[in-house]
């Protein structure tokens, strides 16, 4: 037990954080991910009518990740989602949608997919694109 705390301890010493300009670069990179997927990613279903997308980029330093989220509205249908992709692999992480009747969330691992409708599902999956969307932001990185 206390070899393995050391080895964790060791390790997370021998990480370092990226410099200002790796960094603006790898949000640069970042970017230009989400704006591909967005490309590959057109409005579809209820949305092809006269959905709109948004995308939203944010590059974590914590978990070295390129977060890609897409929000769709459709004024028609009185529909919004919203999906939070791994920007690299363009794999599905988080999905809500909120309908004029409905809340739904569904919240992707290896392991499992979680649906579960209504309000806690929902509030679950916007709590988790909320914290994953600002992860690793401080005041020094801005």
């Amino acid at each position: 037990m206390r070899r393995a705390l050391l080895l964790i301890a060791v390790l997370s010493s021998c990480s370092h954080s990226p410099s200002r300009s790796e960094l603006f670069q790898l949000r640069s990179q970042c970017k230009d991910l989400a704006d591909k997927l967005s490309q590959n990613n057109p409005p579809s279903g209820y949305f092809a009518d006269d959905g709109k997308v948004t995308v939203q980029a944010h590059y974590s330093p914590i978990s070295n990740r390129c977060y890609v989220l897409l929000f769709e509205t459709s004024e028609l249908y009185a529909m919004q989602d919203k999906t939070l992709l791994d920007g690299q692999s363009g794999k599905v992480l988080i999905w809500e949608s909120i309908t004029s009747s409905s809340r739904l969330g569904h919240v992707y691992s290896e392991e499992w997919t979680h649906l579960v409708s209504g309000q806690e599902s929902y509030a679950h999956a916007d709590a988790l694109i909320s914290a994953k969307m600002s992860e690793g932001d401080s005041d020094a990185d801005r």
